[in-house]
């Protein structure tokens, strides 16, 4: 046949056109683009179009030759795909073969987990373990194969309570907390997050097969939750701290927001309960490293880069938020928001949320105190070069000015304070001074009369 094939080729290339005609390759082509067969008709398969490669690699020989030599390959790819999967058929055909007979003689069944978490019978990896989660190899044989699983059980069972004592019994630093809210050990998710009564205590649901047992789960599940709450509490002692402190009153509310807002708030969002504290009380706060500003009262240590990543995690499981949400970027102190995430999760984080950006608090008070210097002195130069403290460029710094109630305006490339925006008054928020005179001025408790925390100050005196 292969001779006959072969005078065949010559003959074309000998007569007309001295080439093989298209028509021809075709019909031989598709007498061999099939996949059905077993094992060895797709091997002959493979030869045959392997051939074909052959003759439409050759200068001349036909006329299309680059969507020849195309299609030649795609019809060998699907023909070594189809042998392929036959292939390891008849391998998992033999390998359940084996484990069934090898089920009638328990005695001799020899099972194991090597160093890659394979788990092994009779000497075939039958599936994985993934933190306490059996995975068992996909294919044909598993759907779930009774007889597979029935081996299994025990080399598994055992395997779980080995893993649980060595989690219990090993390293806590084994242990870590990844930006989806999963407890890993080894880099394996042994257990998730949920939300628990409060914020600072979530609660913990186990990720493990049904074969770990029922003890070893409780016992497992009380040891990660130690571990949790020491972490937490580790992680953002500052904040504990400050909740520690013997307060009452207007005292005990400022120290209630920062908790419930996890080291920081916002002073308009807080009933102004800052601004009539004593000045005992300020002190207090102070010395726990309490900072109040002009917008925000915030824990100073709860804006590093692993406590604000704590907060986050904690916010997005306490508020049921979708673990995938970003954290806000490390070492950034100003960046563009997430579509869609709500400016609460930022605030929670300890940023401050502005026409789609969001600034670190403690920043946004350095910057304001840069402004109230430059207003209190009427000191026109530009204020371009203090940007570098947020990060931002003159275009972002106008639309934050504006929302502060600060008119600015760019020339020459840099921008500038309008000090003749609205007859030189400034804002409330930055008239802790006259522009006359240096005494501050009086607080104006009236537009408090009707708010929580000022009743209650009055009722408390």
């Amino acid at each position: 046949i292969h001779s006959n094939f072969l005078s065949n080729v010559f003959m074309k290339l000998t007569e007309g056109r001295n080439q093989l005609s298209e028509d021809w390759i075709n019909s031989h082509i598709l007498r061999v683009d099939r996949v059905e067969g077993d094992i060895h008709v797709l091997m002959d398969r493979i030869a045959a179009i392997r051939i074909w490669t052959y003759l439409t690699n050759r200068v001349g020989w036909v006329e299309s030759a680059h969507y020849w030599r195309e299609k030649t390959r795609q019809v060998e790819d699907n023909l070594s795909d189809a042998l392929n999967e036959r292939l390891k058929q008849k391998f998992i055909d033999k390998k359940t073969i084996k484990l069934s007979k090898s089920l009638k003689r328990p005695e001799e069944i020899i099972g194991s987990v090597n160093h890659n978490n394979h788990v092994m019978v009779d000497g075939y990896s039958i599936g994985t373990i993934n933190g306490l989660i059996f995975m068992p190899d996909k294919g044909d044989h598993y759907k779930p194969n009774k007889v597979i699983r029935n081996i299994s059980n025990n080399v598994l069972a055992s395997e779980f309570e080995k893993k649980i004592n060595s989690i219990i019994s090993g390293e806590k630093s084994s242990l870590e907390i990844n930006n989806l809210g999963h407890i890993l050990w080894n880099n394996q998710i042994v257990a998730k997050l949920s939300k628990g009564a409060k914020i600072l205590e979530p609660n913990i649901l186990l990720i493990a097969d049904e074969l770990c047992h029922a003890n070893d789960k409780e016992r497992l599940k009380q040891y990660i939750k130690e571990w949790l709450y020491k972490e937490i509490k580790k992680s953002l002692m500052s904040l504990y701290i400050v909740n520690d402190l013997c307060s009452s009153g207007i005292m005990r509310g400022v120290i209630f927001q920062l908790v419930d807002n996890l080291g920081s708030f916002n002073n308009k969002d807080s009933l102004s309960q800052t601004s009539i504290l004593q000045s005992s009380e300020k002190k207090i706060l102070s010395r726990s490293r309490v900072r109040m500003g002009v917008y925000f009262t915030y824990i100073p240590d709860m804006l590093r880069n692993y406590q604000i990543r704590i907060r986050a995690i904690l916010w997005k499981v306490f508020n049921s938020m979708p673990q995938s949400t970003r954290l806000p970027p490390e070492g950034r102190v100003s960046f563009e928001v997430e579509e869609g995430v709500a400016d609460q999760y930022y605030s929670a984080c300890g940023f401050w949320v502005v026409n789609k950006i969001a600034y670190r608090i403690d920043m946004v008070e350095r910057f304001s105190k840069e402004l109230r210097n430059m207003i209190r002195l009427k000191n026109k130069n530009t204020i371009s070069e203090k940007l570098s403290i947020l990060g931002i460029s003159s275009d972002q710094a106008k639309g934050l000015l504006r929302h502060i109630g600060i008119k600015s305006y760019l020339k020459d490339g840099k921008l500038y304070i309008d000090f003749n925006y609205k007859k030189n008054k400034l804002p409330v928020h930055l008239s802790t001074y006259k522009t006359s005179s240096n005494k501050k001025v009086k607080k104006d408790f009236k537009s408090l009369e009707g708010k929580v925390f000022y009743d209650l100050k009055g009722l408390l005196n």
